[in-house]
């Protein structure tokens, strides 16, 4: 349903905190990636699951307001139990962090965001894999531009926005044609108000209020809902397609 509001809860004020508290049963190969597109070198690491069905790729501006997605995989691990892979990057390089206004540069980060996507789909791991945004914050802005931007056309099929400042990518929301799912802190009037301006743009878009942590599940869940089969035969077709068009044009190390 667009604009479909749920409430519920859990355990503390930090989102990102319930990202670190239940093993994993999955024996989840955990590694470091390096993504360089011309002079631009980004850093993260890869949680490949066994039999995975789909690629979230979890983004993040690291070093910002104590966020530390590129490196805060443990957190993760309901996605993995629900044989979700992630990849977590860190969108600016340790020096751009250091200007404050790249953290503000919506079409920068989206850009990265799209550069991360094409090393993903360069991976033999994920190439015919559907794949799913996680931004969180700033990023979270620049997951919904890039979505605009890429979609389903390039396998991008649901998008997770956490806290996230919607009205710096409002120009492109109404070129979303994936699912969104915002998670928004109850206390959080800014953020409540401008989420629910966005949905007005937003052709299927849900909106989870919480009052503590503890959402992976439902964030788990609401993927795999969305998310098509990796068999699904439309999405092995725009796989083809996607590949041929980006084929050499990133350095893998």
């Amino acid at each position: 349903m667009n604009g479909a509001v749920s409430y519920f809860s859990t355990n503390h004020f930090n989102p990102l905190n319930s990202f670190r508290m239940s093993p994993s049963s999955q024996k989840i190969e955990i590694r470091s990636a390096t993504i360089q597109e011309g002079k631009t070198t980004l850093s993260g690491r890869v949680c490949v699951s066994p039999s995975a069905k789909a690629l979230i790729i979890v983004a993040g501006v690291d070093g910002v307001d104590g966020e530390n997605i590129a490196t805060n995989v443990e957190g993760f691990n309901q996605l993995h139990e629900a044989s979700l892979s992630t990849l977590h990057i860190n969108l600016l390089t340790n020096q751009e962090i250091l200007g404050r206004e790249n953290i503000f540069d919506i079409e920068l980060l989206a850009h990265r965001l799209a550069m991360v996507t094409r090393w993903a789909r360069l991976q033999s791991q994920f190439e015919s894999l559907p794949i799913g945004y996680f931004g969180t914050h700033f990023a979270a802005a620049a997951a919904l531009q890039a979505t605009s931007l890429l979609g389903r056309l390039n396998n991008i099929y649901a998008v997770v926005s956490l806290g996230g400042r919607s009205d710096l990518a409002e120009e492109t929301l109404g070129q979303i044609q994936v699912p969104v799912l915002f998670l928004v802190d109850e206390k959080d009037l800014t953020v409540k108000d401008v989420t629910r301006r966005a949905q007005q743009y937003l052709k299927d878009s849900q909106t989870l209020v919480y009052s503590e942590d503890q959402f992976t599940n439902q964030v788990a869940e609401w993927f795999l809902k969305h998310l098509p089969d990796v068999g699904d035969q439309t999405l092995l077709y725009f796989h083809s397609k996607f590949k041929d068009a980006i084929a050499e044009t990133v350095i893998v190390h």
